[in-house]
């Protein structure tokens, strides 16, 4: 069984850097996040109805859980495999009227 090793990765946020330590395999993913949190400050800080860098931080991370939660929210009721199941039971049902 091996094991890798965290490693730093440096991310760039408000002007800042950030150095994170993570897997190797999550590292896309994080700078993907870091990427998207810094469009919805610049966005912000763009549109110029709030001041203060602190604030706006606060407001696009709550804009972007506010965007997580109706994603989760849009999920499908129905698990994929609970609806192949019901397909295939309704395609067996017309099979046997046929």
């Amino acid at each position: 069984m091996t094991t890798q090793q965290n490693q730093q990765v440096s991310l760039h946020i408000m002007e800042r850097e950030f150095l994170l330590s993570c897997k190797p395999e999550e590292q896309l993913k994080l700078k993907a996040a870091a990427d998207m949190l810094e469009q919805k400050i610049t966005s912000l800080r763009n549109a110029g109805h709030t001041t203060g860098m602190e604030r706006i931080a606060i407001l696009a991370g709550l804009q972007l859980a506010v965007e997580l939660i109706d994603l989760q929210a849009a999920k499908p009721l129905i698990e994929p495999t609970a609806l192949r199941e019901k397909i295939r039971h309704i395609e067996n049902n017309i099979s046997q009227v046929l």
